[in-house]
This record gives structure tokens, C-alpha cells and sequence, in this order.
């Protein structure tokens, strides 16, 4: 046998076995919510920064960096990926 046929030939033992392993892995897959502690954002600057003055280049948007000391709990959007091993949150907003 050509050492080609061996490995088309190992390659298709190869590619069976993940398909038998990926077909008996249970993965879920849904959406949810998730409460988090979340500190509120203090109200936005009027006075976005140019780019000649600060190197954020968001003109003309405002930032969102005025965090406050005000710590409330905040339910978010989540979309939750889980198998055997490992469970993935992801928080969309």
C-alpha cells in the first residue's frame, strides 16, 4: 500500500472517531438573565475631546468613563454555552 493510502486512510479513522466523540457531547445552549453588582455611570460629558487635544479618538460621541461609588445590583442579558467541561457566559450589552 502507498504511503497515500494511509494516510487518506488515517485520516478517515481520524475524522469518524471526532464525529462519534462530537455526536456523544451534550452542549446546551440557551438565554438568560444574570444579576450582577454593577457601579452606575455618572452623567456624560457634554464636551466630547478632540483629537488635537487627547488621544481618544471618539469625536463625536461622549465617554462613558465617569464611574460613580453608587453600587446597585444590575440583571443583564446573558447567552449561556455548556458541555461537559466547561460552562461560557456571555454578556451581549
Amino acid at each position: 500500500m502507498s504511503s497515500r493510502k494511509l494516510s487518506i486512510g488515517f485520516s478517515l479513522v481520524l475524522f469518524l472517531a471526532f464525529v462519534q466523540v462530537a455526536r456523544a457531547a451534550q452542549v446546551r445552549v440557551w438565554e438568560g438573565t444574570i444579576t450582577i453588582p454593577t457601579y452606575l455611570l455618572g452623567p456624560q460629558n457634554p464636551n466630547p475631546p478632540f483629537p488635537l487635544v487627547n488621544s481618544h479618538n471618539i469625536y463625536p460621541y461622549t465617554e462613558l468613563d465617569d464611574l460613580t461609588n453608587n453600587r446597585q445590583p444590575k440583571a443583564w442579558k446573558a447567552i449561556y454555552l455548556e458541555n461537559k467541561y466547561l460552562k461560557v457566559t456571555i454578556l451581549p450589552q
